[in-house]
């Protein structure tokens, strides 16, 4: 089985919180000042994309966030390994840790407002300030993700309106 490094609960807990404090839409310039609460190194910007180092004891700890039009958009960051080939074992061991980001974010959000099972669960919980946090796994990795209000808010209407995050877009087209 291959080892498979985590981040630890304090370190989700201080992303969470910061990004539970923000006031959206966040001007992307708000990035540095996250990055340099969080302990992470902003590594490139481009107009619709910033990349930076988490810090995180995870390979890669690299993340990235979406920018929508000069505001934050949407950070994603890995909480575990990203495995290329992972065995039976470290697929348990990736969902058994999907269960213990779950418990550890429930106490710090309460419980989710979303649950998506199946072979790549995700878990979601509305930020008092609009935004939304999601939790998601794979049989490669656990990923975190931050959505700005305008993204939560989409999101939220789909959900209303029942339309599956799964469905294909495309198909909408006639």
């Amino acid at each position: 089985m291959t080892e498979i490094n985590f981040a630890r609960t304090d370190q989700v807990r201080d992303i969470l919180s910061v990004f539970a404090e923000l006031l959206w839409p966040a001007p992307r310039e708000k990035m540095m000042e996250i990055a340099t609460r969080l302990g992470w190194t902003i590594l490139s910007e481009t107009p619709n994309s910033t990349r930076f180092d988490t810090g995180l004891p995870t390979n890669p700890s690299r993340g990235g966030v979406t920018i929508d039009n000069g505001h934050i958009g949407q950070v994603t960051l890995n909480l575990t390994d990203k495995l290329t080939d992972p065995d039976p074992g470290s697929v348990g061991e990736l969902a058994a840790s999907t269960l213990r980001f779950r418990e550890e974010i429930t106490d710090l959000l309460g419980e989710p407002t979303g649950v998506r099972r199946g072979t790549e669960p995700r878990y979601t919980w509305d930020l008092a300030n609009g935004g939304r946090a999601a939790l998601t796994s794979s049989r490669a990795v656990v990923k975190l993700i931050v959505l700005q209000k305008r993204y939560a808010d989409i999101e939220r209407r789909e959900e209303g309106l029942g339309i599956s995050e799964s469905r294909d877009s495309e198909a909408d087209i006639v």
